[in-house]
C-alpha cells in the first residue's frame, strides 16, 4: 500500500499524512487484511519509502533493460 502526494506539498503535511497512515496500518484489523493477501506492512518514513522506491528502479532497470523489453 502506498500513497502519493504531489511533488510541492509541504513537508509537515507528508508527515502528517505518513503518521496518520502509519498508525492506521497498525491497527490489527487492517494489518491481518493486508496480510492476508500476501502484502507486508511496513509503515515506514517517507525517506525511507523514497530509498525503496529507488533501490526497486535501480534493481528493474538492470533487468529489463539489457532484455530489450519495451512497453507496447
Amino acid at each position: 500500500m502506498h500513497t502519493k502526494a504531489p511533488a510541492a506539498t509541504p513537508r509537515a503535511i507528508v508527515l502528517k499524512l505518513n503518521q496518520q497512515i502509519a498508525a492506521r496500518l497498525r491497527t490489527p484489523d487492517l494489518k491481518s487484511k493486508l496480510t492476508a493477501q500476501g502484502m507486508e506492512v511496513v509503515g515506514n518514513s517517507p525517506e525511507q519509502f523514497a530509498a525503496y522506491i529507488r533501490e526497486k528502479i535501480e534493481k528493474w532497470t538492470r533487468v529489463v533493460k539489457p532484455s530489450g523489453a519495451r512497453v507496447a
